[in-house]
């Protein structure tokens, strides 16, 4: 997901998108003769799964031989070729089949967080600063200012998303003091934990650990499995059959995970989920967090990065960091140690990109994150 944010009054806030939400979708969908982005794209997919393009930032950087693609290719509804041994997506657009680069889609999802930018602030945008997972190696980082220049956008900076968490919880201030920080991001579509050393305001990642298997779309499958199970049972068809089925079942079973962090119970619910068929299904959190026992893996990545003893608090990044069990296993694993929730996880690395934007021109400007909390731009106005 994308979000968008500025600081006014010296205080970072979101924006809200067009449709009045602080999340947009990260997708591109294609029908024939348009190019859709956000939420129109998202729900475009329903229809129309093989034309609708997410997790483009995924495919940053890497090759055909790439390990975490060859793991996912079941995971994709669109088309992925690959040319010289570069991921293409191929879609139809203009009434034959064409090839979009992940840098292409992901300058689209640039763009229109662009747009928003500009529809609130009232100003044309030019600059900006980009935030990226700690992992991202130096060719992933070349490719997504590549992306933003394709939105029209002339990159300043690129920070780390644990050090935009840092900044965000004002530890870039020189009376922050010594201190020995771990920044856990749990977003979409991996677990990124990391130390950093903060002296008077200046950052140094100590370790950095990620597992690309953990994450929401890994909650996400599971639940899609429980929910596909449950409608088998009931009306003797398979909806796993159908890629349209899938794409409205795992809406729905999203929903349900957000949902969960807030109240002990809900209902996924799944309009025509399948054969014309309505669905739904109560949940509990209970139910919830024993099904979803994978995050349990979140021990073992806490304590590949940590020593006892030497960690002096904990920030949460990243939307998943919201769901309650995943709080309480950090906690437990940390007992000593201060977790810090007071931003909300997944708008902690925008709002952090947006300070430091802000620090550099010395003037409001907006930020964006795009791809679940993964990528944050930093929109600066027009400077002359």
């Amino acid at each position: 997901y994308s979000r968008v944010a500025i600081v006014k009054n010296d205080k970072p806030e979101v924006i809200a998108n067009a449709q009045g939400a602080h999340s947009t979708p990260s997708v591109v969908a294609f029908n024939e003769n348009e190019t859709l982005v956000g939420e129109v794209a998202y729900n475009f997919g329903t229809k129309n799964p093989t034309n609708t393009v997410f997790d483009a930032k995924r495919f940053l950087g890497r090759n055909q031989d790439d390990e975490v693609l060859s793991s996912e290719g079941k995971r994709w509804r669109f088309n992925v070729m690959y040319k010289e041994q570069k991921p293409v997506f191929q879609v139809p657009y203009n009434g034959s089949p064409t090839n979009f680069t992940p840098e292409q889609i992901c300058g689209q999802i640039f763009a229109n967080l662009k747009s928003t930018a500009e529809a609130y602030m009232h100003t044309n945008i030019r600059n900006a600063v980009l935030c990226c997972p700690a992992h991202f190696t130096s060719q992933q980082r070349e490719e997504l200012i590549h992306s933003a220049c394709d939105a029209n956008l002339s990159v300043l900076l690129v920070i780390s998303k644990p050090i935009a968490t840092a900044i965000a919880y004002d530890l870039d201030k020189n009376d922050s003091g010594q201190q020995t920080i771990l920044i856990f991001s749990m977003g979409a579509r991996s677990c990124e934990v990391v130390v950093l050393d903060v002296n008077t305001g200046c950052f140094q990642e100590r370790s950095v650990k990620v597992d690309h298997s953990l994450g929401g779309d890994a909650i996400d499958d599971i639940l899609v499995d429980w929910f596909v199970d449950q409608f088998k049972r009931k009306h003797k068809l398979d909806p796993s059959e159908s890629h349209r089925s899938l794409f409205k079942i795992r809406s729905g079973c999203e929903n349900a995970k957000r949902q969960l962090s807030q109240t002990a119970s809900t209902r996924v619910e799944v309009e025509s989920a399948h054969e014309g068929l309505d669905f739904s299904q109560n949940l509990s959190r209970a139910k919830f967090e024993e099904m979803v026992s994978v995050i349990s893996a979140v021990v073992q990545l806490l304590r590949s990065v940590y020593s006892a003893g030497s960690i002096n608090k904990v920030l949460m990044a990243g939307g998943c960091s919201r769901i309650p069990k995943v709080q309480s296993i950090v906690q437990q694993s940390l007992p000593d140690v201060e977790v810090c929730l007071n931003i909300l996880p997944d708008e902690a690395g925008v709002l952090g990109t947006a300070i430091q934007g802000s620090t550099l021109v010395g003037s409001s400007w907006s930020t964006a994150e795009a791809n679940s909390s993964n990528i944050e731009i930093s929109a600066l106005p027009r400077v002359c």
